[in-house]
């Protein structure tokens, strides 16, 4: 897909918000980066960061939602406004971070 991110475990800093952004991520699958409201997750089996939530921030660093991921693909349906958001990806080893832009065609 043209808006997929991947990346290796680079992380960059944010200094504005202080919060890390994945450049580059193999092992997870973020699309479409923009997104009209929902947003897929795909995990590949083996994944050896076992990620095991994904959390929602505003700009400003307030976390909107949670959600439990799955193996495999897991679908997140926002329903935030346009905007900028970090989704954050946590799990038992690691968390990583990946700006994702909100545009809903009203």
């Amino acid at each position: 897909s043209v808006f997929s991110d991947s990346a290796h475990l680079t992380q960059c800093a944010n200094v504005a918000n202080n919060i890390n952004e994945i450049e580059d991520l193999n092992m997870v699958t973020i699309y479409p980066n923009p997104s009209e409201n929902v947003i897929n997750i795909e995990i590949p089996f083996g994944n050896s960061l076992e990620f095991k939530f994904a959390n929602i921030f505003n700009i400003h660093g307030t976390k909107l939602n949670e959600y439990k991921l799955t193996k495999g693909a897991t679908k997140i349906i926002t329903n935030l406004n346009d905007g900028t958001y970090f989704l954050e990806l946590t799990g038992d080893i690691k968390t990583v971070r990946k700006k994702v832009f909100i545009f809903n065609n009203r």
